[in-house]
């Protein structure tokens, strides 16, 4: 017979699979044990049938009812000579055998999807009593400690800023809780004395005593109870502020210990810690109760404390990236000269704290939104960052911050202090180093800045201190409303070309004054009118962008807000009301 030829000179497709074949046939006694409803019972029947089978009458058998479907109808089953056997030089066929009850006497076959679940479900549960069990036969925990019990609730305890604080729960009645079979204390076996250490380590470490060095509070800047820990894992006990370091602390007056001092001495301790162990390591977690009630692990990272030790010093460059700015304050006390303060490197927590908020009302009111977590604060520092946190952090603090920095700067060329909101009123020095440290993050180093935008701010600071000074001179207005080169800014922030354009058209009658005046102030008059001129010829050398970037927007702000170098004696600010 011809197709008995063409088997026999074929390859037979099923010898290689021999041994996983007969292993599929093994496990049927197993499953046809299993404890399934009545309504299931065609699986166990159909595994028992499989048991009993022999590999090699099951070949036998399978090819027979093969070549008679095939001898039935060679075209319409001509598929079948692929599974029968295949010839070298070609790829086999891969296929299933699905075995299944004769008989229709049950409610489900054996290859229901409904009995799947169901052998599925038994099965997983089976897993997971072996594993409760091998775990209580090793007498260990998840930690390998002696495991002699454990099994009521993990002891609460008390840490600052949190308050009472559960060290593990579970919800049995969360769905999501048994997915593998395993619930309350079976799921995550802790020993009792593996549970006291647990919650004394963590009170050690939260002690009222450690509060800067391996515990800081973050709630003032996260709007809602935070704490975060950082030491050394090799070294918790170090003296080191790491923990100030990170998160910075509550006080808003601005007086606090700075970033750069808490830097030096962290820098000093870490440098002890790497030389005696290179790879040290830092561990760093926050914890929040996002709702006041129940604690969620917000931060869970190590760091290398070479890691540490170079962001410190980059973060510092970064804030550092800014033109000299002048902010003017009032003097502590009476009688004394009102003072000029520099912006203020911000701890990473703050950074969060100022994307944040929402200055409206030309920097007057500020509004808590949200937007950017502890997480991203402490990326912006120690991570390589991506570009997509940085354009959410540029695109959050142009959004949020151009009022306050444009009403402080509005002020500035007034010659008065500043006044927003005393409880943002620190955020008013720290923004201008956020906006270096995105610059220097983003690539664009120096504190100079001599760019096209960084220039047109320039320009229209200088405008707003000429303008200013016709309208208390000629017009006798001490507080006018708004300045040329102010009100002009919003336009010069989207399209600079357009901005300088209405600038020619409006400045020309304030030129014209300050051209011929020689009057009282005659010195800042004319100052301002040069720097006019001198920062409009270096513009006239640079090619404005029609649109600006992020970058250059940044940049102009910093222009605007950039001190000047005029040597004349200024009188003491006033108070801006």
């Amino acid at each position: 017979m011809v197709l008995q030829e063409w088997i026999r000179g074929g390859n037979n497709l099923w010898e290689k699979d021999r041994q996983r074949v007969a292993k599929c046939f093994s496990i049927a006694r197993e499953l046809s044990v299993l404890a399934l409803e009545n309504k299931f019972s065609a699986f166990p029947e159909l595994c028992g049938y499989a048991y009993g089978i022999k590999l090699d009458n099951f070949y036998k058998q399978l090819k027979e009812l093969l070549v008679e479907k095939l001898l039935e109808n060679p075209i319409a089953n001509s598929f079948i000579l692929d599974i029968l056997f295949f010839y070298s030089g070609e790829t086999p066929v891969n296929l299933q055998v699905i075995l299944e009850v004769a008989n229709n006497n049950h409610e489900f076959p054996a290859n229901h999807l409904e009995v799947q679940k169901a052998v599925n479900n038994t099965l997983f549960a089976k897993k997971g009593n072996l594993l409760a069990a091998k775990s209580q036969e090793k007498k260990s925990d998840a930690f390998g400690a002696f495991f002699d019990g454990g099994k009521g609730k993990f002891p609460e305890t008390t840490i600052p800023v949190l308050g009472k604080v559960k060290l593990r729960a579970m919800n049995q009645e969360s769905l999501c809780q048994t997915r593998y079979r395993m619930i309350d204390a079976a799921s995550f076996p802790a020993a009792d004395k593996t549970r006291q250490r647990m919650k004394n380590a963590l009170e050690w470490i939260s002690d009222k005593s450690l509060e800067g060095k391996t515990w800081t509070k973050l709630s003032s800047t996260t709007g809602r109870q935070t704490i975060l820990f950082a030491y050394p894992v090799d070294a918790p006990e170090i003296s080191a502020e790491i923990a100030g370091l990170l998160g910075g602390n509550e006080s808003q007056d601005g007086k606090e210990v700075l970033f750069s001092k808490i830097a030096g001495e962290v820098v000093k301790a870490l440098n002890g810690v790497v030389t005696n162990k290179p790879d040290a390591e830092i561990e760093v977690f926050v914890l929040c109760k996002p709702d006041g009630r129940r604690t969620k692990v917000e931060v869970s990272k190590r760091y290398k404390a070479k890691t540490i030790l170079a962001s410190a010093e980059m973060w510092q460059k970064g804030a550092g990236n800014i033109p000299s700015i002048k902010i003017k304050g009032f003097p502590q006390k009476k009688g004394e000269q009102f003072p000029s303060v520099e912006p203020l490197t911000p701890y990473p927590g703050e950074v969060v704290w100022c994307l944040n908020t929402s200055w409206q009302r030309g920097g007057t009111e500020a509004v808590p939104v949200h937007g950017f977590s502890v997480a991203d604060g402490l990326g912006l520092l120690l991570d390589v960052n991506p570009d997509w946190l940085l354009r959410r952090m540029f695109g959050a603090v142009l959004k949020n911050s151009v009022p306050v920095l444009l009403g402080l700067g509005a002020e500035q060329n007034k010659n008065k202090v500043f006044l927003a909101s005393k409880k943002y009123q620190k955020q008013v020095y720290l923004i201008p180093c956020i906006l270096g440290l995105l610059l220097h993050k983003s690539g664009v180093k120096g504190g100079d800045m001599q760019s096209a935008a960084y220039l047109v701010g320039r320009l229209l600071s200088s405008v707003d201190k000429l303008n200013y000074k016709y309208s208390e001179i000629v017009r006798g207005e001490k507080s006018p409303t708004q300045l040329l080169g102010n009100s002009l800014m919003g336009v010069a922030l989207e399209n600079p070309i357009q901005a300088l354009a209405l600038l020619s058209e409006r400045l020309m009658p304030y030129q014209a004054w300050a051209t011929g005046y020689s009057k009282e102030d005659v010195g800042l008059v004319k100052y301002f009118l040069k720097q006019c001129g001198e920062i409009s010829a270096s513009l006239s050398k640079l090619q404005l962008p029609e649109n600006c970037t992020d970058a250059d927007k940044a940049q102009m702000l910093l222009g605007y807000l950039a001190a000047e170098d005029a040597k004349e004696k200024v009188e003491d600010p006033a108070v801006s009301v």
